[in-house]
C-alpha cells in the first residue's frame, strides 16, 4: 500500500525551481495545491489523507534512494473560497507567496519513465519472448508469478493476440526493486540498478534512456551532489506541513518615468490606463508604484469595487512626457524596494509585481540583480515583467518572470506605435489572465491585424469565432486620434453571403484608450453571437486622407456560455532550461480538461538581433526563413513522448547566428479535422485487480466514438524568448530523426514486406542517404546503444521527410522468433535510434504435394545423385570409432574390477552420515575398520559440496550403540556397482536436475525448464514444490542476455543459482535470491515411488538401504537451516 501511494505522489504536482534541498537531503518548499473545482464538503478529509500519504511516501522516497533524501516540508494550498468550518481548523493566508507552476515529481526532478510496457503499444509492449515463451515487460530482481488477463478480468489472455494484462499474483514477497514497475507489491523497496542479471526488456524508460536503469539516472541528478549523509538514523522522516489558504492576487503596478520614455510616453500611460479601467477584475486589489532616479507610491492599495476608484488611480499616472524625471536611467531596484516595505509590508501572500521600464546599458549591476532575485524568492511574489526593448536585451527581467511564474513580454520600440501600442495592451492582458480566477467570463483575443494607410482605399479581412466562444463578442478599431479617427463605416458578412451593415456610427465609451467600436442601436445585437463556429469577413471604409495613418483592428470574444469549461487553451514552452541540449519547442492544446488531437501548429521563428552589424550580415530571407514549422504529437520520443495528450512538438535543428529568437505559435483545426474527447469513463481501461499503471506508453488509446470534431477554431500566441549561445561545429553533427511506425507482415515464404515513414536528415528536417534493417533473438542487443546487432538486410534511397515507404525483406529463417529493428543513417554517417522493434516469425514452408493432396518426398532425394565412395568411406571410418571405443571400455571395466579400493566403498558409507565398522574374517587381506581410515587419506570425495564437515554422531543417535551388520564381498561390490552407475546416470542425465533428495522432475524450484521455461502462454497450472499451484514463475536474477537455445541447466557449485550462461535462463534459488543447494528442503515423502533396496542377507535382519538417501543424507546433515523433519538419516 505505502508503495502505491508513492507512485500517486508521483505525480503531484510541485514547483522544480522553487524546491530547495538540504545537505541532509530534506527537500523542502514543496506546494501541493488543491484545484478550485474540487469540492469543500470533505476538506477535512482531503487534508488528513493528503498528510497521511505524504508522509508515507516520505518514507518510501529514503528507503527506496538509500537513506539519502526524504521530504522534509510540505505546504498545502487549498482554495481561497474554502471555509474554516468545512475544514475543521482555522485556515490562515500565507505570511509569503506561494508559487504555483508545476510538474510531476520523479519524472521531471529525477528524469525517470515507467519501468514497464503498455497493452498493445507499438514502441512499449507489455510483453516480449524469449524461446516461444513470453514475459511481461519490466524491472525486477526475482522472479514474479502472476497471470495474464483478459479486459474483463477472466484469465488464459495470450499478449501476442490481443490486449492482455499482466498481474502479480502469489508469494511475491521476494521482489524488493521495482519501484518503478510493480511498486505495490509487499517487498519493493527500491528501484532497480544497472545489473547485467537483470532482463532487459522494452520498457518506456529502457528505450527513451538508452538502456540505462533507473536508479542510475536519479543517481546523477545534481541533487545528490553535496548530500552530507550525516545523522540518516536520527532525522525525522515526516514532513512539517504548513496549511494556507490561496490568496487573492495584489497587483502592484511599477512603473518608470524616467525621460527614456518620453518618446512613447503616450502610449505607455494609455495602456496602463486601459489596464486599470478595463483589464483588472473587479474587487482586485491594485497600488501605482513610479520609479526614475528615486521612487514612490502614487497610490496605496485599494479594492477595485467601483469606476469611480478605477478612474482615480487611473489619473495618477502622469499624464504628459513633460512631467517625466530628467534621468535617463530609471532605479529598478528603487521601485521594488518601495513596493516591498511601503505597499506589501508584512502581507506579501498573493503578491503580483507588474514592471513596466525600458532596456538601458546600465540598468541594473550583478549586485542589484541578486538583491531583486533574493527578496522574490524570500517572499514569494510573482514578477512579470513588460519591457521597451533597447540597444541591447537584458535577460534579468525573463528570468525572474520565469523563476516566479509571471509573464515576460519584449516590445519592440522600433515597431509601428499603433503596433507597440496593441503589443502593451495585449501583454497587460496576459499578466491580468495568469491570475484570473473565472477563466469562463473572461475575454480572449481571437484576431489583431495592424494597418497602414495612406489613402482612403477599403480594408478588407477576415476573423473566426470558433464554436467555445461568441458572446459578448467586440469588434474594434485602435486609432492615433479619437476625434479624427477617420472610420467611414464597417460592413460584416458571414459564410452563407448575408451582409450586416454598413455601420456608420462609432461609439465613443473607450475614447481615453483611442479604441472605437460600433455603437449599435438601441435593442440591436452584434451579428457575431448568433453564429458560432464560422468565419467572418469585414470592410472598413475611411474617409479620404492626405497623411500616414496607423491602426489595429482587433476582435475579443467571451465564452458561449459562463458554465463552459469546454474553453480552448494553448500554452508553449522550451527546454532551454536544459543546457547543451538541441533547442526543442512544445505546444500544450487542451479544450477543457481533454487533449485536442489532430490540430495543426505551426511555428514562426525569428531572430532579434540588437546589433546593425549583425544584421547586415544575415539576409531576409534567412531571419524570416522559420516560417510554418510543423510540430507533431506522434509519441516517437523525438522530442514528443506520448501522442495523443495534446502536446506538440519538434526540434529546431538551424540557426543562421547566434543571439535572440523568438517564436509565435498558431494553432487551427486543421480544416476540421482536429478532435476532442468527450467526457465519460476513462479510455485506457484495465481489469479492476491488475496492480500495474496502463497509462501511458507511446500513445492514449482513444476509442473512435469518444471521439468529436471541434470545428473551426484559431489561436495564436507567443512563446518565450530563446537565446542560442553557440552553434555546432561545422559537418552535419545532428542525426537523422527515429522511425516509431515500423510495420512488417509476412507476404510469402521467407519474404517479408516492412513498411514506414521516412525521417529526415536532422530529425524531421532534410533527407536520409540510407536504411539498414538488423535482427536478433535477443531483444537486448536491439534495445542497448552500444550493442551491434547483426544486418539484415540494407537500402540505399532519398525520401522525403514523412513520406511513407515500402520495402521487401528476404527472410531466411523460419519457425523462431527474431526481433527486427530499422534505423536510417545520413550523408556525414551519423546513425538514428533504433526504430520500435516488430517481432517476427515466418511460418515453416508447406511440403508440397501431388494431384490428390498426398506429400511428395523431397525432390534431392528422389534423384540419384548419391556419392557411394564416400559413403562407403565415413561407414568404415565410424566402425574403426566404435571398435576401438570398444575395447577402450573392455580394458576399463576390467581394471576397474581388479582394482576395487576398500576406500571407495568405505569413503561411500561416510558419504551417507552413518561410520560402519566391518571385522576382517580370517583369510582376508586389510579389511579391518583402521585400513579404511588410512586410506579414505588419498581417497577423492564423493560430496556434491566440496568441503562439506561433517557433524560428529552424538551418542544420542539413533544409529549409536546398534549391532554392526556383516556384509559379504559379493553384497558390497553389487552395492558399489549400482550406486556408481546412479551417480553416473544423474550426472548425464537429460535435464541436469540439481542432486537433492527425492528430486521430482515435476516440481519448478524457480528454474526455468524446457516445458515451462517462461511459460505464460499454456493457461492450465503448473504447481511446484516451493509455491502455491496456480502461478507461473517470470524472469528475474539468473538471466543473462548470452542465452542460448536448450534451457538446461548446468549446475556450478561455486555459482549455484546462474546456471549455464549459454543455456540458463532462470536460476535455482527460489525466486527468493541466491541460494547454495543445500537449502532446499524437499518432503522426503515424494521419494516412496523411486526407492530400490539394495538386496541383502534378509537372515541378518539388516535394515534396508535406499540409494538416493545416501547422497540425500549427506546433503540434510550438512545444512544447518533444515528441519528436523526433514534430515534423512540411513539407518543401518
Amino acid at each position: 500500500m505505502k508503495l502505491k501511494i508513492f507512485v500517486s505522489l508521483l505525480t503531484f504536482l510541485s514547483y522544480a525551481s522553487s524546491i530547495t534541498i538540504g545537505r541532509d537531503g530534506g527537500y523542502r518548499n514543496i506546494v501541493v495545491k488543491i484545484g478550485d473545482n474540487v469540492p469543500e464538503d470533505d476538506c477535512h478529509k482531503y487534508i488528513q489523507n493528503l498528510k497521511e500519504m505524504l508522509t508515507e511516501a516520505s518514507g518510501v522516497l529514503n528507503e527506496g534512494l538509500e537513506r539519502r533524501v526524504y521530504f522534509a516540508q510540505i505546504t498545502l494550498v487549498l482554495p481561497s473560497y474554502w471555509r474554516d468550518a468545512r475544514c475543521h481548523m482555522s485556515v490562515p493566508y500565507p505570511a509569503s507567496g506561494v508559487a504555483y507552476q508545476f510538474q510531476e515529481w520523479s519524472k521531471y526532478r529525477y528524469g525517470v519513465f515507467d519501468e514497464h510496457g503498455y497493452p498493445n503499444d507499438p514502441l512499449y509492449p507489455n510483453f516480449f519472448k524469449i524461446q516461444d515463451k513470453i514475459l511481461p515487460t519490466g524491472s525486477y530482481d526475482t522472479p514474479v508469478l502472476g497471470v495474464w488477463l483478459h479486459p474483463n478480468g477472466s484469465e488464459g489472455c495470450s499478449p501476442a493476440s490481443g490486449s492482455c494484462y499482466f498481474n502479480p499474483e502469489g508469494e511475491n514477497d521476494a521482489v524488493q526493486c521495482s519501484l518503478g514497475n510493480m511498486p505495490f507489491l509487499p517487498g519493493v523497496k527500491s528501484w532497480c540498478p544497472t545489473d547485467d542479471r537483470m532482463l532487459m526488456s522494452p520498457s518506456k524508460h529502457n528505450i527513451l534512456c538508452g538502456a540505462r536503469s533507473a536508479k542510475t539516472v536519479i543517481l546523477n541528478n545534481p541533487d545528490f551532489a553535496e548530500l552530507s549523509g550525516e545523522n540518516q538514523l536520527q532525522r525525522s522522516l515526516i514532513p512539517r506541513f504548513d496549511i494556507v489558504r490561496e490568496p487573492l492576487p495584489k497587483y502592484v503596478l511599477i512603473m518608470e518615468t524616467s525621460s527614456a520614455l518620453a518618446d512613447v510616453w503616450k502610449w505607455v500611460r494609455k495602456s496602463t490606463q486601459n489596464l486599470i479601467r478595463y483589464e483588472v477584475p473587479d474587487n482586485s486589489n491594485l497600488a501605482v508604484v513610479t520609479f526614475n532616479s528615486d521612487s514612490r507610491v502614487e497610490h496605496r492599495m485599494v479594492q477595485l469595487t467601483m469606476e469611480s476608484v478605477r478612474s482615480r488611480m487611473a489619473d495618477t499616472i502622469p499624464d504628459s512626457p513633460n512631467k517625466l524625471d530628467t534621468s535617463t536611467e530609471g532605479c529598478v531596484t528603487c521601485g521594488i524596494q518601495v513596493a516591498m516595505e511601503q505597499v506589501l509590508k508584512d502581507n506579501e501572500a498573493g503578491g503580483h509585481l507588474i514592471i513596466i521600464t525600458k532596456e538601458t546599458e546600465n540598468s541594473l549591476t550583478n549586485i542589484q540583480e541578486q538583491n531583486i532575485e533574493t527578496v522574490i524568492s524570500n517572499f514569494g511574489v510573482r514578477v512579470s515583467s513588460i519591457v521597451l526593448a533597447g540597444q541591447r536585451q537584458n535577460q534579468f527581467y525573463e528570468t525572474i518572470a520565469a523563476s516566479s511564474g509571471g509573464v515576460y513580454k519584449r516590445i519592440s520600440g522600433t515597431s509601428n506605435l499603433m503596433e507597440m501600442y496593441s503589443d502593451f495592451i495585449e501583454a497587460m492582458r496576459d499578466v491580468v489572465a495568469k491570475d484570473t480566477k473565472d477563466p469562463n467570463n473572461h475575454p480572449l483575443t481571437v484576431y489583431r491585424q495592424f494597418i497602414y494607410r495612406q489613402d482612403s482605399e477599403p480594408t478588407v479581412g477576415a476573423f473566426d469565432i470558433d464554436a467555445t466562444l461568441g458572446r459578448q463578442t467586440e469588434f474594434g478599431i485602435y486609432v492615433e486620434d479619437d476625434e479624427d479617427h477617420q472610420i467611414k463605416s464597417v460592413e460584416f458578412s458571414d459564410v452563407d453571403g448575408n451582409v450586416y451593415g454598413p455601420f456608420s456610427k462609432m461609439s465613443s465609451s473607450f475614447d481615453v484608450v483611442n479604441f472605437k467600436t460600433i455603437n449599435f442601436n438601441v435593442g440591436e445585437e452584434p451579428p457575431f453571437d448568433a453564429k458560432r463556429g464560422t468565419r467572418w469577413e469585414y470592410k472598413i471604409e475611411w474617409y479620404d486622407i492626405n497623411e500616414r495613418r496607423e491602426n489595429v483592428v482587433t476582435v475579443r470574444s467571451r465564452p458561449s456560455q459562463p458554465s463552459e469549461t469546454g474553453l480552448i487553451h494553448v500554452s508553449t514552452w522550451t527546454n532551454l532550461e536544459e543546457p547543451d541540449n538541441l533547442l526543442a519547442v512544445y505546444v500544450k492544446v487542451w479544450r477543457g480538461d481533454s487533449p485536442v488531437l489532430n490540430a495543426r501548429v505551426l511555428i514562426d521563428l525569428e531572430i532579434e538581433v540588437d546589433s546593425e552589424d549583425i544584421l547586415q550580415d544575415i539576409s531576409e530571407e534567412q531571419r524570416t526563413a522559420f516560417k510554418d514549422l510543423l510540430l507533431t504529437d506522434n509519441g516517437f520520443g523525438e522530442p514528443d513522448i506520448v501522442a495523443g495528450d495534446g502536446v506538440y512538438s519538434r526540434y529546431i535543428t538551424n540557426y543562421p547566428t547566434t543571439g535572440k529568437y523568438k517564436y509565435k505559435v498558431r494553432v487551427d483545426d486543421n480544416n476540421d479535422l482536429a478532435m476532442t474527447v468527450t467526457p465519460g469513463p476513462a479510455t485506457v481501461y484495465k481489469p479492476p485487480k491488475v496492480g500495474i499503471n496502463t497509462c501511458c506508453g507511446s500513445r492514449i488509446p482513444i476509442p473512435a466514438d469518444r471521439k468529436e470534431k471541434i470545428g473551426l477554431f484559431r489561436r495564436t500566441i507567443d512563446g518565450p524568448s530563446i537565446t542560442i549561445s553557440n552553434l555546432s561545429p561545422s559537418g552535419d553533427h545532428i542525426r537523422p530523426g527515429k522511425i516509431g511506425d515500423l510495420e512488417i507482415r509476412v507476404i510469402e515464404h521467407q519474404q517479408l514486406m516492412a513498411r514506414w515513414t521516412a525521417p529526415g536528415d536532422d530529425f524531421n528536417d532534410g533527407e536520409v542517404m540510407t536504411y539498414r534493417f538488423v535482427f536478433s533473438q535477443k531483444i537486448e542487443e536491439l534495445i542497448t546503444p552500444s550493442t551491434n546487432a547483426p544486418a539484415l538486410d540494407g537500402l540505399k534511397r532519398n525520401d522525403t521527410s514523412g513520406e511513407r515507404v515500402n520495402h521487401v525483406i528476404n527472410f531466411e529463417y523460419y519457425g523462431q522468433d527474431y526481433y527486427v529493428g530499422l534505423y536510417a543513417s545520413d550523408e556525414a554517417g551519423n546513425k538514428a535510434v533504433m526504430s520500435n522493434i516488430v517481432l517476427v516469425n515466418v511460418p515453416p514452408p508447406p511440403a508440397p504435394t501431388d494431384d490428390s493432396g498426398l506429400i511428395l518426398p523431397s525432390s534431392n532425394i528422389l534423384e540419384d545423385t548419391t556419392d557411394w565412395a564416400m559413403v562407403g568411406g565415413i561407414i568404415g571410418g565410424v566402425a574403426v570409432l566404435l571398435l576401438l571405443l570398444l575395447l577402450g571400455l573392455y580394458f576399463h571395466f576390467c581394471r576397474t574390477r581388479s582394482k576395487f579400493s576398500k576406500a571407495m566403498f568405505a569413503s561411500g558409507l561416510k558419504n551417507s552420515g552413518v561410520k560402519v565398522q566391518i571385522p576382517s574374517p580370517p583369510g582376508s587381506e586389510n579389511t579391518d575398520s583402521s585400513s579404511y581410515e588410512s586410506d579414505m587419506k588419498g581417497a577423492t570425495s564423493n560430496h556434491l559440496v566440496a568441503g562439506i564437515q561433517h557433524p560428529k554422531i552424538s551418542s544420542t543417535s539413533f544409529a549409536n550403540n546398534l549391532t554392526p551388520t556383516y556384509w559379504s564381498a559379493s553384497q558390497l561390490l553389487s552395492e558399489h556397482d549400482a550406486r556408481r552407475r546412479d551417480e553416473d546416470e544423474e550426472v548425464d542425465g537429460e535435464r541436469g536436475y540439481p542432486d537433492v533428495i527425492n528430486y521430482n522432475p515435476s516440481n519448478n524450484y524457480g528454474g526455468y525448464y524446457q516445458e515451462q521455461f517462461y511459460d505464460q502462454y499454456n493457461t492450465r497450472r503448473y504447481s511446484t514444490a516451493s509455491r502455491d499451484q496456480g502461478y507461473q514463475v517470470y524472469g528475474g536474477v539468473g538471466y543473462r542476455p548470452e542465452y542460448g537455445t536448450t534451457g538446461y541447466w548446468n549446475l556450478d557449485q561455486e555459482n549455484l543459482g546462474y546456471g549455464n550462461l549459454d543455456q540458463g535462463y532462470g536460476n535455482l534459488d527460489h525466486g527468493y535470491g541466491h541460494q547454495d543447494t543445500r537449502d532446499y528442503i524437499v518432503d522426503p515423502g515424494l521419494n516412496k515411488s523411486n526407492q530400490r533396496l539394495v538386496n541383502s542377507d534378509l537372515s541378518s535382519s539388516t535394515l534396508g538401504i535406499t540409494n538416493p538417501s545416501l547422497h540425500g543424507s549427506q546433503l540434510s546433515l550438512s545444512s544447518s537451516r533444515l528441519q528436523a523433519k526433514n534430515r534423512n538419516i540411513t539407518q543401518v
